[in-house]
């Protein structure tokens, strides 16, 4: 739980850090709209956590939001960030030799975190999901 909640913390932190530059200088506007992407994609992940509180885990509702939660994370989450480190490596000449090293360490942390991130979400949806139901039906072939 402790992991889980320095995990978020440091992604709304990141968040939060991406904004300071276009706040500050009053430009690059374009890299902050694709950086609030990646907070419609965390809408869905939010809503998978209500819904295995709530034990739905095995309802129709949390199948259809672990199909719209993989298509906006890799559109967001993947394309998006993608997006922005293609334009960075094109225009990091011309970008603030601060603002340089903070737009890198963002870029690398949230791929990090992306890439963490889906790996769970596939191992606890969709590998674990898919064993727990083989095993079901193994057992039920048993009796």
């Amino acid at each position: 739980m402790k992991t889980r909640i320095i995990e978020h913390a440091e992604s709304r932190g990141n968040v939060l850090l991406s904004f300071a530059p276009v706040i500050y200088l009053e430009n690059y506007t374009y890299l902050a709209i694709v950086a609030l992407g990646v907070e419609i994609n965390s809408i869905f992940i939010h809503f998978r956590q209500i819904l295995l509180f709530l034990d739905l885990k095995q309802t129709i509702m949390y199948r259809i939001n672990f199909f719209i939660n993989m298509g906006t994370f890799i559109i967001f989450r993947f394309v998006g960030v993608g997006w922005m480190i293609k334009w960075f490596i094109i225009n990091r000449l011309d970008v603030p030799v601060m603002l340089n090293l903070f737009i890198t360490s963002g870029l690398i942390l949230m791929t990090i975190i992306n890439v963490i991130l889906i790996y769970r979400l596939i191992l606890r949806d969709f590998i674990q999901s898919s064993a727990t139901i083989k095993n079901k039906h193994e057992l039920s072939k048993d009796h």
